[in-house]
């Protein structure tokens, strides 16, 4: 009898497995059957939502305008109107209408359809589709439909045309390209009070049209600190949050747009590649831009990325104030250590009364105790004896409250400043200036100030302004600024047709005479020519100086019986500009120059409501201690005038905000403060 070996453990398993690799395999091929089988159902579901929505389009007419394209043209504006909703296709009457981001539909559940609608033109040489802002007799419409189950959109295109002659078609002019006023070799840093000029160029000349409540700007992106200290957050800018309003340029091709980062926008990056964009359209509201025939023109900017568009190559990173404080890293902790001892002493606004510098003919005195106890070669005395206040009013000036503010009670012979002890070249300035007295002369700002130099640069000819070295006077003291006056028509340039507006190139010379011969003026609102109907009738006019580098703007509001609203100074369309690269006498203020007050022979010369944003803002009240390997911030206080506190390392961004950069001026190293730690400061600040 034959024997049969019985089969062993091991012979069953292997068994056992080959059978459920067998079984596993059948499984699989079942479930990849039936999940093809639910892709195809899927697909097939999409295809008919696609469909849908496109014999819904075909029931629209082509364009809202078919019936008035040749006095109106086609639509500009995709989109539904105001008694229009996407959400009930029975409110919709023509294609335009459909531009959504999510259309859906019950009858096809998970399915959301992105519809954007463009017009296009045929290449009959290439024979292909090239979109275009011009209105066409074809518009695509381009559908992208999401499902939860595949990770991109499924794309659908069809292009309808219009059943009308194309000769209809009103030809508009549109702009070509977008620049700004920044380099694209490096990263530009956008800094608190510094600004930023576009330039749109159109196709050919435009003319701007305004009516009451004009407004016209480029709607910027970029990066904004929200909330209040101990909430700080950054985030995006809101639609129209952000703009860079009309400056000029109507009757050319080139249109030009300021924005400036003032300490009510507080722009700053989130990361360090956060860089400065836009909104695709131009926003114009009460008002128009037309060609020369009269016809509106397309607002559609050029696609950001495009080759004419600025932000193809040039990157702009706006940064938060820097703050001066104490700072350190914890290689550097038995000094900050050491600092936790110092007490905190506030600030207050009367430091620009004891501790500025202050100005009178050509002396220039440390602060308020220098000009009440210093040397002056002139004498204060008439020939018979009377003391002139007004011949040594430096140490006239008052402290005022309610609200606090300097004041020059004197009607003084000379001018006299306040000269700030910090020194800037990216900053706004605003302030509202004041005088009741019937006198009709000038009260101002100092844009750049400079001592003992020499008139003129010492390079002639053509040079490179920025290193053009003017050198120290050998005979003498002079002091030198630029500044910004407002005048009630009284002495020479600020007088007549001149205008009471203007820029002053203003020389005290070593002699104490003064030179104002070079000027810049505008005759602003048609103010009048008469003496003596400013100042004591109309006591207050808003100014306003951005400097940006060597490019100095600046605007005035009106001469009004009342205080300006600083947030709506009403200043004029017309503005004064001008290069300090342009004139070898100015090259002296090029680069950071001090700044301040100015008046003379204007008794009661007041400052309100002074605005500045730029330079660096001194927080004594903060101390950090950071890890500079890893960025981690280790320890925090905020200082009083009691006790240091400490505080939770993890809200120091939420206290102060970022990106922010951090300067500690006994150390003289700089960082910026990130979202998620410190690290040096890593741009070049030649």
């Amino acid at each position: 009898m034959k024997k049969f070996s019985a089969f062993t453990y091991l012979d069953v398993i292997s068994g056992l497995t080959v059978i459920l690799i067998v079984l596993g395999s059948i499984y699989g091929a079942i479930r990849l059957v039936e999940k093809t089988t639910q892709e195809n159902t899927l697909v097939s579901r999409i295809d008919s939502f696609a469909n849908w929505i496109f014999e819904e389009i075909n029931l629209r007419k082509f364009d809202e305008n078919i019936e008035s394209i040749e006095e109106n043209g086609l639509t500009l504006n995709f989109g539904t109107e105001a008694d229009e909703n996407i959400n009930n296709l029975s409110s919709l009457d023509d294609i335009d209408d459909f531009v959504t981001e999510d259309l859906t539909n019950t009858a096809f559940p998970q399915l959301e359809a992105n519809i954007i609608v463009n017009y296009v033109d045929i290449d009959l040489e290439t024979n292909s589709i090239i979109p275009t802002i011009n209105p066409t007799t074809l518009k695509r419409v381009k559908l992208n439909i999401r499902h939860p189950s595949f990770d991109s959109p499924i794309n659908y295109t069809k292009i309808f045309a219009g059943n009308f002659d194309p000769e209809l078609l009103i030809v508009r002019s549109y702009p070509v390209g977008i620049t700004v006023n920044r380099s694209s070799d490096q990263i530009n840093i956008l800094e608190l009070g510094a600004s930023l000029t576009f330039t749109v160029e159109f196709n050919s000349d435009v003319f701007v049209m305004q009516d009451d409540n004009f407004e016209f700007y480029i709607d910027i992106k970029s990066g904004v600190l929200a909330g209040s200290e101990g909430s700080y957050n950054t985030r995006p800018s809101n639609i129209g949050e952000v703009k860079a309003s009309y400056l000029g340029g109507s009757g050319t091709r080139f249109l030009t747009f300021l924005l400036t980062n003032s300490a009510e926008l507080q722009l700053s990056g989130s990361d360090l590649d956060d860089y400065i964009g836009y909104r695709p359209n131009l926003v114009m509201q009460n008002g128009s831009v037309r060609d020369i025939e009269g016809v509106e023109v397309l607002y559609g900017l050029p696609n950001e990325g495009e080759a004419a568009s600025f932000t193809s190559n040039v990157n702009i990173l706006p940064l938060l104030q820097e703050f001066n404080t104490k700072v350190y890293t914890t290689e550097d902790e038995l000094a900050f250590n050491r600092e936790l001892a110092v007490r905190f002493v506030p600030q207050s606004a009367r430091d620009i009364f004891n501790n500025w510098p202050r100005t009178e003919r050509n002396v220039y005195f440390a602060n308020k105790a220098d000009a009440e106890n210093g040397e002056r070669w002139y004498s204060c005395f008439s020939t018979n004896g009377n003391y002139i206040r007004g011949w040594c009013a430096s140490i006239e000036w008052e402290l005022l409250a309610n609200p606090e503010r300097v004041s020059q009670p004197e009607n003084v012979s000379y001018l006299n400043t306040f000269i700030s002890p910090d020194s800037l070249e990216n900053y706004t300035f605003e302030v509202t200036l004041y005088s009741n007295n019937r006198d009709d002369d000038y009260v101002g700002l100092v844009i750049a100030y400079e001592r003992n130099k020499e008139e003129y640069c010492s390079i002639a000819g053509d040079h490179d302004p920025n290193t053009c070295i003017t050198e120290e006077i050998s005979n003498g003291i002079n002091n030198k600024f630029l500044i910004l006056m407002r005048s009630g028509n009284g002495f020479k340039p600020l007088n007549a047709d001149n205008g009471r507006f203007g820029i002053i190139y203003w020389q005290e010379k070593t002699n104490g005479a003064r030179d104002t011969r070079t000027y810049w003026s505008r005759r602003v609102f048609d103010e009048s020519t008469a003496r003596n109907q400013n100042w004591e009738n109309n006591q207050y006019t808003r100014v306003k100086i951005v400097r940006d580098g060597n490019i100095i703007k600046a605007w005035t509001g009106p001469f009004t019986n009342v205080l300006p609203d600083p947030d709506n100074p009403q200043y004029s369309e017309d503005y004064i500009e001008i290069d300090l690269a342009n004139d070898r006498r100015l090259h002296k203020f090029i680069g950071k120059r001090q700044y301040g007050y100015a008046t003379i022979s204007q008794a009661s010369s007041q400052y309100y409501d002074v605005s500045l944003a730029g330079g660096t803002l001194q927080r004594r009240d903060v101390q950090i201690l950071f890890d500079l390997s890893s960025g981690n911030i280790t320890r925090y206080y905020k200082k009083t005038d009691g006790d240091p506190i400490e505080q939770d390392v993890a809200r120091l961004q939420s206290d102060i905000g970022y990106l922010r950069p951090l300067y500690n001026e006994e150390t003289g190293k700089k960082y910026l403060l990130m979202r998620d730690g410190i690290i040096e400061y890593p741009f070049n600040e030649d």
